[in-house]
């Protein structure tokens, strides 16, 4: 845009298979689907003197989530908060019927502020 502006815009999808212990923890944790997400940011970047705001919008989607199949709310990423144990494995799949979803969606909205004589500030709201 300028010497002091710019527009930046960043897509990506990701996979990754559960951690190796899970797959083997129950038989049928070993159909469990690889986790899924897709990011979309985009930002724009205002500097005049010594100051440089960063505004960005943030649309992060994930799928295939693994959950339990005996504790449908519990997922791999709440696993750990919720039973308090990392080392605690439950039967789990990425095929929950419809009782509940194993995807979900996070937004957000953040402004950055710098200048050289403060140390950098950061607002953000999400839903």
């Amino acid at each position: 845009m300028g010497e002091h502006a710019g527009l930046h815009a960043t897509f990506a999808g990701y996979q990754q298979l559960p951690p190796y212990i899970y797959l083997l923890a129950y038989p049928v944790n070993a159909s469990m689907s690889p986790m899924r997400v897709t990011h979309r940011i985009v930002g724009m970047d205002l500097g005049v003197a010594a100051s440089q705001m960063r505004v960005e919008a943030y649309d992060k989607e994930y799928r295939a989530i693994p959950a339990s199949t005996e504790y449908p709310a519990v997922t791999i990423h709440t696993m750990v908060d919720m039973v308090g144990q990392q080392f605690i494995w439950l039967p789990m799949t990425t095929a929950i019927p419809d009782t509940f979803s194993t995807a979900c969606r996070f937004r957000s909205l953040r402004l950055r502020f710098t200048t050289a004589w403060s140390k950098p500030t950061m607002k953000a709201t999400s839903h």
